[in-house]
């Protein structure tokens, strides 16, 4: 294909892709332009279309380089097809016709032709010259007029460039600062569509910032909603620049910049500093825009801005967490050191009032069953024995605030706990609350024990009824929760990992933030001395203590309460464990018994039970070293060892090894009303060791005692 000629100036198909195409109804005319651009380069492509409605079908089938177009056609004027001024148009056009005049060249050049010519022979042979002026005129426009647009929008991009800046001045929350910038980009038509993300902690799409309109961004903006990375956003994240991609066609909009022409282009950036990447800005952009070494420069300038600003904003939001950390921390402390103090002095009090339990209890049942049912003194004595057995139960819930409970602990599923304890919860609510359960799909298995778990429910449900006096919801939630590092500094004691979840929560009254500090104090209550004994939140937090777990509430006044327990999961593969069925108390037995109590009522009484309730021949000992002399001097084997643990000289592990080498096949059953000494710092009994808390019933100590000789 050759060449134009420099002085013809005539374009070839080699150095530039179109066609001319030539709109003229008269045939001569036609064919006399045409030799003269065929004869300037043979290889120029004329087309020829005789109506104004051929030529537009021919310009929407393949728009021409150039069109000579003749004033008047058959089916219109030209000027109907003009586009003003000539350079926002698709192709220069270039008017001739027979015969001109000022008034008619003034008109098509006011209606968009870049020349007007007059048709004679002349103007025919010169045809070539005025075709190459014409191009260089359009070509000299068009450049012009993308100057124009680049300086115009660099300067809105540098205007933009400084709002930011100012921006990340005055603004100081990460949210509100990534939006306000993608408006400023859109706004300062900078950008036809500014979209930017945030990464969070988990490297996961985190809050989404956009303003403008982009199709194919909102399809993005739904994938970042979900989770997701778009490819886009994990290419640019590795290649770690300006990242420029292609619109597709049936996603490209009209920009709002450069004279609103298509949205060709999509550009991406990630917004880091000093290596730390904490999101991506994409932006709609033309195709000029987009390919301008310039505008990259300094639309990477603009994230790098950005990024320093969320690199700043994201250290002081770590200090401020560190420090509101630090505090939360240190509140902690002070309440677990609180809490600790009260809980060893009421494990002391619990102690000493569980020996003088024994004794009421104890006594009171055997005198209780001599009497007849006609007796005069049976009520009075069931009225004490019913006493003495709430005191004990206090005791009980005093122990389990103090965490010195002893637990029997089983595989337990909580969703079977609270199932299993449903109909009873609705009972002690009453009618008038609705109770409703979200219990997890699958299986939530926790090692603990199912009873002092019940107790939690119950605790935690007659709470809420209480805060609930004219009716209301009690929601009942079970299920999983992982702890991050971040997460699990702020509950003492639970290391990051997946926690079993039991979550109970009412409509009443709520609590104020001075109630909430002292909810899980001891006899701490907003309720009337006739309805609580502040006992029943303070349990619950023993328990949950106890069972290596955290408990915590949120409220506000109107708005209810909600109390989440976290416990530690057991293991892979366990399962629940089958309670067995409890055994009534044994008849009586022939075996010996050592007792050993350093208190000397409570001895008494063991010994009046065991002897003649359960029939056993009884020898007793006030401390270890009578304990030791009666093993040593008895002739006839001692078949189990009933012990105190805490005693002024020995302990009760120390007095049972002691024994054993004058009685090696004797067994041993711990008791104490402190039990703090025998269970491990989870709170679980050794394995293997039998114990029996006081107070203890009589049928209760009958049954351990022939359990442990059995």
């Amino acid at each position: 294909m050759s060449m134009a000629s420099p002085e013809m100036g005539l374009p070839g198909r080699t150095d530039r892709a179109g066609y001319i195409l030539l709109a003229e109804d008269d045939p001569a005319h036609a064919a006399a332009i045409r030799r003269a651009l065929v004869g300037a380069d043979p290889d120029v492509d004329v087309a020829v279309a005789g109506t104004l409605a051929d030529f537009r079908r021919r310009v929407a089938a393949d728009p021409p380089r150039l069109a000579i177009v003749d004033l008047n056609l058959p089916d219109g004027r030209a000027l109907d097809i003009l586009t003003a001024p000539p350079e926002e148009g698709a192709f220069p056009v270039l008017i001739m016709t027979s015969y001109g005049t000022e008034q008619m060249a003034v008109a098509a050049l006011k209606a968009g032709a870049l020349d007007y010519m007059v048709k004679t022979p002349e103007a025919f042979a010169d045809m070539p010259r005025t075709v190459a002026r014409v191009l260089r005129e359009w070509d000299l426009r068009r450049e012009r007029k993308a100057a124009d647009i680049r300086i115009r929008h660099l300067n809105d991009v540098l205007h933009t460039l400084r709002g930011v800046g100012q921006l990340i001045l005055q603004e100081h929350h990460s949210e509100r600062l990534i939006q306000q910038a993608c408006e400023l980009m859109v706004t300062g038509r900078s950008y036809g569509g500014a979209l930017i993300v945030l990464i969070d902690v988990d490297g996961r799409p985190g809050f989404i910032a956009k303003a403008g309109f982009d199709a194919a961004g909102e399809f993005q903006a739904q994938e970042l909603a979900a989770g997701r990375w778009p490819d886009r956003f994990r290419q640019v994240r590795d290649q770690g620049d300006v990242l420029v991609a292609l619109i597709p066609q049936s996603e490209r909009t009209r920009c709002t910049i450069a004279g609103a022409v298509p949205c060709t282009h999509r550009m991406y950036v990630p917004l880091a500093h000093q290596g730390d990447v904490h999101g991506f800005l994409a932006v709609t952009a033309a195709h000029a825009v987009a390919d301008d070494p310039e505008e990259r420069s300094l639309f990477a300038q603009m994230a790098g801005d950005l990024g320093y600003a969320l690199h700043n904003l994201g250290a002081r939001d770590t200090i401020a967490a560190g420090e509101a950390a630090r505090k939360a921390l240190e509140a902690q402390l002070q309440q677990a050191q609180k809490m600790e103090a009260v809980g060893r002095v009421v494990g002391g009090v619990a102690h000493d009032f569980n020996n003088l339990l024994s004794i009421i209890l104890g006594y009171t049942e055997v005198v209780v069953d001599e009497l007849t049912e006609e007796h005069p003194h049976r009520e009075p004595l069931e009225e004490i024995r019913d006493a003495a057995v709430r005191a004990r139960n206090l005791t009980r819930q005093l122990l389990a605030f103090s965490r010195k409970q002893v637990l029997e602990m089983d595989v337990v599923d909580l969703n079977d706990l609270v199932r299993g304890f449903e109909k009873l919860l609705r009972r002690v609510i009453g009618e008038d609350i609705a109770l409703l359960l979200h219990l997890s799909e699958t299986p939530v298995m926790v090692e603990a024990d199912a009873s002092q778990l019940e107790q939690v429910l119950m605790n935690l449900a007659v709470n809420a009824r209480d805060a609930m006096p004219d009716g209301g919801r009690l929601t009942i939630e079970t299920g999983r929760q992982r702890l991050t590092e971040r997460h699990s500094v702020l509950k003492p004691g639970l290391p990051p990992g997946e926690y079993a979840l039991l979550r109970v929560g009412d409509t009443g009254s709520g609590m104020d933030r001075e109630t909430l500090e002292r909810l899980f104090e001891p006899f701490f209550t907003t309720k009337s001395r006739d309805k609580g004994t502040g006992l029943g939140l303070a349990t619950c937090y023993g328990i949950i203590k106890q069972h290596g777990g955290h408990i915590r509430v949120s409220s506000e006044p109107g708005r209810g309460a909600t109390f989440t327990a976290l416990l530690p999961l057991a293991g892979n593969g366990a399962q629940p464990i089958a309670t067995e069925a409890k055994q009534g108390a044994p008849a009586g037995g022939s075996a010996t018994i050592l007792v050993v109590e350093d208190d000397p009522k409570v001895r008494q009484m063991a010994c009046t039970l065991l002897a003649e309730r359960g029939g056993y021949t009884v020898l007793t000992a006030e401390d270890a070293a009578r304990a030791l002399a009666l093993a040593a001097s008895h002739p006839h084997p001692i078949d189990l060892l009933l012990t105190d643990v805490i005693m002024p000289d020995l302990k009760g592990p120390e007095v049972f090894e002691a024994v054993r080498a004058h009685h090696p096949r004797i067994r041993v059953l711990f008791m104490s009303g402190y039990p703090d000494e025998v269970i491990t710092r989870q709170g679980v009994l050794q394995e293997g060791v039998r114990f029996i808390a006081k107070p203890f019933a009589v049928a209760d100590l009958l049954h351990k005692v022939q359990q442990v000789l059995q």
